[in-house]
Formats: C-alpha cells, sequence, structure tokens
C-alpha cells in the first residue's frame, strides 16, 4: 500500500516538475503574437499601410494567433483600401465572410464607403453604407 501512494506521488511530482516551462513556453508564444499584433498596429496608425499589410498577413497566417485572426484580417483589408490597391473591396467582402461576428463588421463597411465617396463614386459609397448597421 506504501508503496502505490510513493508511485502516485512520485508520478505526481515529476508531472509538476515539467508543468511550468510548459506554461512558460505557451506565455512566450502569447506574448511574441501580441507584440507583433501591437507592433503592427503601430505601423497602420503611422499610415506604414505597406508593412503593416504584410505584418497582419503574418498574423492571420500563424496558427497560433487564432483569437487576433479576425482584428488582423480586417487591419490588412483596411491597408490595402488606404493603399488604393485594386479589388480591396473584395479583402473586405472575404473579412466580412470569414468572419461575421467580427466587431469591425461595420467600421469596414463604413471605411470602404468613405473611400468611395472621396473618390466621388456616390452609388458605390451608398452601398457601401447602407451595408453598415449603424447604432
Amino acid at each position: 500500500m506504501n508503496q502505490s501512494k510513493l508511485l502516485v506521488y512520485s508520478v505526481f511530482l515529476t508531472i509538476i516538475s515539467f508543468a511550468p516551462p510548459i506554461f512558460g513556453q505557451e506565455n512566450t508564444s502569447q506574448n511574441a503574437i501580441v507584440t507583433q499584433y501591437t507592433h503592427a498596429i503601430n505601423l497602420y496608425n503611422n499610415k506604414a499601410y505597406a508593412l503593416a499589410q504584410k505584418s497582419f498577413q503574418d498574423l492571420i497566417d500563424s496558427p497560433s494567433a487564432s483569437y487576433l485572426k479576425g482584428n488582423a484580417a480586417y487591419y490588412e483589408a483596411i491597408s490595402s483600401v488606404k493603399m488604393n490597391e485594386p479589388y480591396a473591396y473584395k479583402k473586405v467582402e472575404a473579412f466580412v465572410a470569414n468572419y461575421p461576428t467580427n466587431s469591425f463588421k461595420d467600421q469596414a463597411y463604413l471605411v470602404v464607403g468613405d473611400y468611395y465617396f472621396n473618390n466621388k463614386q456616390p452609388a458605390q459609397s451608398l452601398r457601401w453604407y447602407t451595408l453598415a448597421e449603424v447604432n
């Protein structure tokens, strides 16, 4: 009986001794993802859209950034709009299709609407504005 308790305690202590490095690696990985996302946001806010777009695409492609993929997809698509890329609206449509519940969805519609409005295309502008559900 004492040997079985000793075996259970030994296994338990072995598992516990390996747990901190495992959790530490996960935190380090998540910290790196958050750092990369923050850097990409800073690039975007400083109007370095091409660099920001690349950083956001890297996050989208990263399997460990699943909780940030929707936001990264928004900024990646909007960077295309800001750089006047042809068919940037298709990236916005893809963002909305892939992340229909993302909190940036309506903002994306408004940004594209503003783009068309500023480029004197009122019909296109109106189309995008009407897609947004503004409260």
